[in-house]
């Protein structure tokens, strides 16, 4: 670690050390050389040499900013920190990132370690030093602030600007969840512009966003936002109903199946915490679609036929390659015989390139076969995700509108409470019998949706034992995955996944249904 430190202090004090004032220097001018070198350009292009390996330190200090105890050390050190936080701590960093694209890319892999340190401390009281830095200092806070908030950027630094800005959201959200108010210069007014600003990106009026980037920024004000609601007070949730009347409607509409999935899954956990301190905006409309959702059938695409096509393919080119080869080799060798050897030796030639492209082909093939297989896995993982989101706010959706007197004759007469809807979740909870944090937090969930009905009505169907059931297995074969996440402290996030417990669930129903 203390290696790593100090190479990325030599990186950086090559671009700020002063340049040799007289041919005395002679010596430092040639270790400038082997270093400029070792960039890349021969020692042509010094300036770009000192920021490729002002980069290259960040990158490095990034990558071990993932590690807790690293973070410790990195943050000990006072003169690394004042080095990794100079973009932030600069008078002249918003106008300097928006005309020079060298500098804002030192900007943002600056603001990234910044991140990094902030998240990823091993002790919370680790990072105190650096945060209440940044929270208490008017510059940082106001370049924070403005590149959040950008005027105008020239073509060129357009697309490392939306990075900054993830960057300055990232950084901003987290300050305004683990700052005391009293550290934070005009604390209520930032969270008040930082959450306006995260609607306005992730809720836009002017269409759907297409390129790539902004909609990698969208994303980013969506998961912040979650961030935010999950663990500050209802303030929040009635500040953005009251200024956005139209918010539930919007977030509504980004649940259909046409939009993108991970945009849907953050709607619904926005929506979620909006209705869990804001149950008058709750309606059964909303649980309808939610639950029409829940209760479809998976889609499946036919993909197989179209992935083993291109190998068939590649082996007919091949076998057919091969067999004109052949034939024509033959052929000459009939019609002249002086020309066998020539034509022998081009056959060969003609066979050993086909072999050649065939290789190269199938390699393709292979790698185009291992890329549908990991984005079919990560599909699968978003689909599961999206299904924990929307089972989620069906369980705070229900609970609110049994709380609400007036809507109970309603929810009682459209009441998904029967055994189509009890066997869908039974379903669910035997699809999601793996070790897995995701699986284990859908089948809680379900558990706590048929708790929820059972408590509600006195008979217990067959279906709602066979549900009881499929828990009990469940239970067994999430115990060691829920111990071990007791024993490494991994319920502190914003899943709280080992809480409650399985088994505790599995007791509770079993109750209910007898």
């Amino acid at each position: 670690m203390k290696y790593i430190k100090s190479l990325y202090a030599y990186n950086l004090n090559i671009f700020w050390r002063k340049k040799p004032a007289d041919d005395d220097d002679h010596v430092q001018m040639q270790q400038q050389n082997k270093v400029d070198a070792a960039a890349g350009d021969g020692g042509r292009g010094g300036g770009n040499d000192c920021n490729e390996l002002i980069l290259q330190g960040l990158r490095i200090l990034q990558g071990l900013a993932r590690d807790a105890h690293n973070c410790v050390e990195i943050c000990s050190d006072v003169g690394l920190v004042a080095k990794i936080t100079a973009p932030l701590y600069s008078t002249t960093l918003v106008g300097d990132i928006g005309s020079s694209e060298p500098w804002a890319d030192i900007a943002n892999a600056s603001l990234k370690v910044v991140h990094q340190l902030l998240v990823h401390a091993a002790a919370p009281g680790s990072t105190i030093s650096l945060r209440h830095g940044i929270s208490s200092n008017r510059q940082a806070m106001s370049n924070l602030e403005n590149i959040l908030h950008p005027t105008s950027t020239s073509e060129a630094t357009e697309a490392i600007c939306l990075e900054l800005q993830m960057r300055a959201m990232e950084i901003l959200t987290h300050l305004v969840l683990h700052s005391s108010p009293v550290n934070v210069i005009n604390e209520e007014t930032r969270v008040i512009s930082l959450v306006n600003k995260q609607l306005e990106i992730f809720l836009p009026h002017g269409g759907e966003v297409t390129a790539d980037n902004k909609r990698t920024l969208k994303a980013t004000a969506g998961e912040t936002l979650v961030s935010i609601l999950s663990n500050c007070d209802e303030a929040i949730s009635m500040f953005i109903i009251k200024e956005h009347n139209d918010v539930i409607d919007r977030l509504t509409a980004m649940l259909d199946a046409k939009c993108n999935i991970r945009y849907r899954i953050l709607s619904a956990n926005i929506l979620e915490n909006l209705c869990t301190h804001c149950n008058e905006h709750v309606n059964e409309t909303l649980l309808q679609k939610v639950l029409n959702d829940i209760l479809k059938p998976p889609t499946t695409e036919a993909s197989q036929s179209t992935t083993s096509a291109p190998g068939g393919n590649v082996e007919s080119q091949k076998n057919n390659s091969q067999g004109n080869d052949v034939e024509n080799q033959m052929q000459s060798s009939k019609e002249n015989a002086q020309e066998t050897h020539a034509k022998a030796s081009q056959g060969k030639k003609e066979d050993q390139k086909a072999n050649a492209s065939s290789k190269k082909q199938d390699q393709q093939t292979n790698d185009s076969s291992k890329e549908e297989d990991q984005q079919a896995n990560e599909d699968e993982a978003d689909m599961k995700e999206l299904l924990e989101a929307q089972l989620s706010l069906t369980l705070v959706l229900r609970e609110q509108l049994f709380r609400a007197e007036s809507s109970t004759p309603l929810i009682q007469e459209n009441d998904p409470d029967d055994a189509g809807f009890v066997k869908k979740l039974r379903t669910i909870v035997d699809d999601n019998c793996q070790a897995t944090p995701v699986s284990l937090r859908i089948i809680k969930l379900c558990s706590q949706i048929v708790a929820s009905i059972m408590r509600r009505s006195g008979c217990a169907s067959d279906e709602r034992k066979g549900f009881v059931e499929s828990v009990s297995k469940a239970s067994k074969a999430m115990a060691n995955l829920e111990s071990c996440m007791l024993f490494a402290g991994a319920d502190s996030d914003l899943k709280k996944t080992a809480r409650p417990l399985l088994s505790v669930l599995e007791t509770e129903l079993k109750r209910l249904a007898a």
